[in-house]
């Protein structure tokens, strides 16, 4: 909800596909500048107890916003610092969630799990979005910011009585940079860890930024207005739910080099799709078809880091597989400065085929891919 309201806020006070690119930009920034410090925090504090002061500054964060807009007080700038805030809190969150999850299940359930938190992540992308468009006319975009903190408390709630089963201490007590040059080192020796993080690479930078231009498809491409634009997120997320629980109840996936990549160039198929779209309607079936394998490929990769990643490393290496979306803002970038100049759906139809272009040459240039089993 709260994405979806941001992005409306900054395109009615600015109408620029620019300053849409900004603000992601300045939503992901801090995981690229702190998030391998966030992954550091999740090997060495309690993971539950940073989960809830991290939740706690983004639910503030929500409040603060919203007053400013009910107030009729808010700034362009005021929605940038937000969105940077709220990215410092998430870049440490995220790590340590991810993190989190094997000391919850058993080794043979660590896919299963992964996809089913995916799962439950997707359909509030399937609700969220849709009831913000909903609410966005009736409440006005303060309300739904309040709505949205509102149903953020429950998931305060849900961290602060979480049972957590105890970890052993680690033993002895190292710097900081002594734990990230481990897990760097780590990262490098190991070419199957290696090969993934810089395949999840791809669609972030090249692919995803495509969500930056939603306002401008929804408003100016398909004329669908507000409304639109919650039902294009939400059909992205029923793809996206879709997926996991496909995953979820294979429990395994056999060929995960092969599969990962071809998602990734189906990512890039979709998304070429999607930009010569007219229609809402055919539009909303190729977003469910990106949600489908944009988010079963993070789900196999994330699956898959952790469990040939030590559990002492859990939080090192999701931190910077973790990076990626730090990265993302660059596209995002790039993507916002070329919709204004040549228009979204161009920018997109080249975004889908650079894609499409470098799932192939990964394929072909890096063989540990194709033995993966």
């Amino acid at each position: 909800m709260e994405a979806v309201a941001r992005s409306w806020l900054i395109w009615e006070l600015t109408g620029s596909a620019t300053l849409l690119a900004v603000v992601n930009l300045l939503r992901a920034l801090p995981m690229l500048g702190v998030g391998v410090f966030a992954g550091v925090a999740a090997d060495r504090f309690d993971k539950r107890k940073l989960l809830i002061i991290c939740k706690s500054c983004t639910l503030a964060n929500k409040l603060v916003l919203a007053t400013l807009i009910v107030t009729g007080a808010i700034e362009v700038w005021h929605v940038l610092l937000s969105a940077f805030l709220m990215g410092a809190s998430m870049s440490f969150e995220q790590p340590a969630r991810t993190a989190l999850i094997p000391s919850l299940v058993k080794e043979d359930e660590l896919t299963s799990a992964v996809a089913l938190n995916s799962a439950a992540m997707n359909v509030t992308r399937i609700i969220g979005p849709a009831g913000a468009g909903l609410l966005l006319a009736p409440l006005g975009i303060g309300g739904v910011y309040f709505v949205s903190a509102g149903i953020y408390v429950a998931t305060l709630v849900a961290t602060i009585i979480m049972r957590v089963p105890p970890v052993a201490a680690r033993k002895g007590r190292v710097s900081m940079w002594t734990d990230l040059g481990e897990a760097f080192g780590y990262i490098y020796r190991q070419k199957t860890v290696f090969t993934l993080i810089l395949l999840a690479l791809i669609p972030m930078v090249v692919a995803w930024p495509y969500m930056t231009l939603m306002p401008v498809f929804a408003d100016v491409v398909l004329g669908a207005g507000e409304s639109g634009l919650g039902f294009l997120y939400s059909a992205a997320g029923v793809g996206a739910l879709s997926a996991v629980i496909t995953i979820a109840t294979l429990g395994d996936v056999r060929r995960r080099g092969l599969v990962v990549v071809g998602a990734i160039f189906c990512f890039g198929g979709f998304l070429t799709a999607f930009s010569q779209s007219a229609s809402l309607h055919l539009s909303l079936v190729v977003m469910a078809g990106i949600g489908f394998v944009s988010t079963g490929s993070m789900v196999i990769i994330s699956s898959t880091l952790l469990t040939i990643t030590p559990p002492e490393l859990h939080g090192r290496v999701m931190g910077v597989y973790r990076l990626d979306r730090g990265l993302m803002p660059l596209g995002s970038m790039g993507a916002g400065a070329a919709a204004d100049a040549v228009g979204a759906p161009t920018t997109v139809l080249v975004m889908g085929s650079t894609c499409m272009v470098l799932a192939a040459a990964a394929l072909l240039s890096a063989p540990v891919l194709r033995r993966m089993a």
